[in-house]
């Protein structure tokens, strides 16, 4: 083989205990493991342990550099080592070294294996000058991958963010209708009664990368959206009184395809579905950031009937509960804690105390 050069090469290693690996097979793997990473914590790899059908013992390995590197500096380090440039993405070369479908072969098995660092795999692309970065930005835009996504395949591409997300939204912005369903979900109830840990359920239900976290609320809310990559799901944390502009909030929870002003490069509102939590009932929110005398006019019922469900969260004991109501039976605060509580936290007039 000619002095390929590649950042990631793949390696059988047969018969290790003739070569001076002793011990075990979790000691084989791992004095390989420790061989090839040495002083240098920044490369990465895996190393399984096979026992061939026919029982021919050999490892797998997946080592890659900090850099392109040399056949023949790999080969110095396992001479007796098959070695080939690594020619499948990350998910297939890890379900061939673990033998799982479609790699899964007759009589082979993995005894055992080790790993250092987050592998890479074979990069379909490489960024080596301008040209290359913008045609790599264009085919991964086509392809449908988010600005997170694009920027996890290479480094190198994080200099190119801000032309990454206009792109991205100028795509998205074209194939996403003028008006869709929105369903917008008001979580409220006293601190520390769980609200919060509803967006560790949506995390669970539909992955982390499809839910943005939304917190920050510094300067009316300018900058949070700056991380938004088109998650379908926004989650809005502890929202206040003073957190945003009464008009930002009922472009978040409107259906319309709208920009929302960010620091560095605008977002179009991509989500279908939105989640609150705050401490303070619609109602309250409503009074912090509508003046009196607009009230008339700029009335509540705009945010109201965009509240698709009410979740009131609170605690019994150490027990956390949560009481669910359709947005189109909501009344107000006081009749939705009734509903969710019972006659648990009912308030009585004073007369109705038996005693002094």
């Amino acid at each position: 083989m000619a002095d390929t050069v590649s950042r990631s090469w793949f390696a059988v290693f047969p018969n290790p205990e003739q070569h001076g690996y002793e011990g075990s097979p979790e000691d084989i793997i791992e004095k390989l493991k420790q061989e090839w990473i040495g002083s240098n914590p920044l490369r990465k790899g895996w190393w399984g342990y096979c026992i061939s059908e026919k029982g021919l013992p050999h490892v797998h390995m997946v080592l890659e550099d900090t850099g392109s590197c040399r056949f023949t500096k790999v080969k110095k380090a396992y001479p007796t080592a098959h070695l080939e440039p690594t020619k499948g993405n990350k998910k297939q070369v890890l379900a061939y070294i673990k033998k799982e479908p479609p790699f899964d072969e007759k009589g082979e098995q993995v005894l055992v294996f080790t790993s250092y660092g987050n592998i890479e795999g074979n990069k379909r692309f490489a960024v080596s000058n301008t040209n290359d970065t913008l045609a790599t930005i264009e085919m991964l835009i086509e392809e449908g991958m988010t600005p997170n996504q694009i920027m996890a395949e290479d480094i190198r591409l994080r200099r190119e963010e801000n032309l990454i997300r206009k792109c991205y939204f100028a795509k998205r912005y074209k194939e996403t209708p003028p008006i869709r369903t929105v369903k917008v979900v008001w979580h409220c109830g006293d601190s520390g009664c769980g609200k919060s840990y509803s967006y560790i359920d949506l995390c669970e239900k539909y992955g982390d990368d499809l839910v943005y976290f939304f917190s920050d609320y510094a300067n009316r809310g300018v900058g949070g959206f700056d991380g938004y990559c088109g998650e379908p799901y926004l989650f809005m944390d502890e929202l206040k009184q003073d957190s945003l502009p009464f008009e930002l909030l009922l472009t978040i929870t409107q259906g319309y395809r709208s920009q929302i002003h960010c620091r560095y490069s605008n977002c179009i509102t991509l989500w279908n579905e939105v989640h609150i939590t705050s401490i303070f009932s619609p109602e309250d929110i409503y009074a912090g950031v509508v003046s009196r005398e607009n009230q008339g006019k700029d009335t509540i019922k705009q945010l109201l009937r965009r509240i698709t469900k009410y979740v009131y969260h609170y605690k019994v004991g150490d027990e956390y509960k949560a009481y669910e109501l359709a947005g189109d039976q909501y009344i107000d605060f006081d009749d939705l804690k009734r509903r969710a509580t019972g006659t648990e936290f009912m308030q009585i007039d004073d007369e109705d105390i038996p005693f002094d």
